[in-house]
């Protein structure tokens, strides 16, 4: 866990070429835990009774978490397919050599897999702010 932690680091704050070994660990933690976020949160909803008081789960969570699990899916496809995302992201660098100058991918890759785990993250809040 420290190492990842190290290498979300070092990718956020350096302007290095595309690394995707550092880059492919962080996007399969990502898909671990937003496949989880959303198996926790259909977990409760089905764990949880109707007769739970001041709970979302009366109010119908299901669509919400519904809604939100292909987006998990996807980050698991990414994680799987990772190695021909990575080929993709470097070929697209090696053709646009200006865009990777200006935009470093490594910084932008981590910061939006970590707003997707947020984002697949928010069916669990709403339940566990709620219940």
């Amino acid at each position: 866990m420290i190492s990842l932690y190290v290498t979300v680091r070092r990718l956020l704050l350096s302007w290095e070429p595309f690394d995707p070994d550092a880059c492919g660990l962080v996007v399969r933690w990502a898909a671990v835990f937003c496949i989880a976020a959303v198996m926790v949160a259909m977990s409760i909803l089905l764990i949880a009774r109707d007769g739970t008081p001041n709970c979302l789960v009366r109010a119908g969570l299901w669509p919400v978490v519904i809604i939100f699990a292909p987006a998990a899916a996807w980050m698991g496809y990414v994680a799987m397919f990772w190695k021909q995302f990575s080929r993709d992201i470097a070929l697209h660098e090696r053709a646009h050599p200006l865009h990777s100058a200006m935009l470093p991918m490594n910084s932008l890759l981590v910061r939006v897999v970590i707003g997707w785990c947020g984002f697949c993250s928010i069916p669990l809040v709403m339940l566990l702010v709620s219940c």
